[in-house]
């Protein structure tokens, strides 16, 4: 059975507050980009279905993040200009993925596969050539 779900940090990081992130863009970029947001985006393939509960117990910090089962860009205020998915190559080692899968194995779930991206949302008046220099 196939999960897919993403944590987003209760935080969005504007132009005006000071980020790496966002910083480290406009250097490359210039003002150009408005707003930068990302999400930690997670595939788990389980012989069973997943409880909330544990996936909430795994993944997320409940201070900081909320979990959500669904994508969820469709029903945002104001969709982004731009939406980038970064994910690891096969063979790449997934170190948060492996990290989830032992975690989940300490809870009874066996034979769990985890894999993990980030997805960024990006606000400004960007082109295709800017966003693939990010």
């Amino acid at each position: 059975m196939s999960h897919r779900f993403r944590i987003e940090t209760q935080k969005i990081f504007f132009t005006d507050e000071v980020h790496p992130i966002l910083l480290e863009v406009k250097s490359l970029l210039g003002d150009a980009i408005e707003a930068i947001e990302g999400w930690n985006i997670f595939r788990i393939e389980v012989e069973r279905p997943l409880k909330s509960s544990t996936v909430e117990e795994v993944f997320v910090d409940p201070i900081l993040e909320r979990l959500y089962w669904e994508d969820g860009l469709m029903n945002r205020h104001q969709r982004p200009d731009w939406i980038i998915e970064i994910q690891y190559r096969p063979g790449v080692t997934d170190n948060i993925g492996r990290s989830a899968e032992d975690a989940l194995r300490v809870l009874g779930i066996k034979d769990s596969r985890v894999a993990t991206g980030r997805l960024w949302l990006i606000d400004g008046l960007l082109g295709r050539t800017e966003v693939e220099q990010m």
